[in-house]
């Protein structure tokens, strides 16, 4: 049995179907009810897209560090290792992070809803 007959639409988004679903659950033997099968495979779309929205975002924005450290000097491996300091105070950087938010709820970054 092949696991996903997948497709991908004409806007690029992952389409999935309510028998994707099906088999998935057999993978994972769950018993998930037919009527449910619709709604779980909205889901999981949504679900899937929302990450690649996030992914898409954090790659374009971030810098990884293997692109900004030095290279490794001739013969191999380098220790990158730190020494271990003070650590910084709580709620140092709080403040900062939480303004850079989209959306913030006190002292916590508000996201979408993935499960009800």
């Amino acid at each position: 049995m092949s696991f996903c007959a997948c497709s991908i639409n004409e806007y690029h988004t992952l389409v999935i179907s309510p028998a994707d679903i099906e088999k998935l659950a057999v993978l994972a033997r769950v018993d998930v009810p037919k009527e449910e099968l619709e709604d779980l495979a909205k889901d999981a779309e949504s679900i899937i897209a929302y990450v690649a929205r996030v992914e898409k975002k954090v790659k374009s924005g971030v810098e990884r560090p293997s692109e900004k450290s030095a290279p490794a000097p001739e013969g191999g491996l380098k220790n990158v290792m730190r020494e271990d300091g003070e650590p910084t105070p709580s709620s140092t950087w709080t403040e900062k992070l939480l303004s850079l938010a989209p959306k913030r709820s006190g002292d916590y970054i508000s996201v979408k809803n993935v499960f009800e």
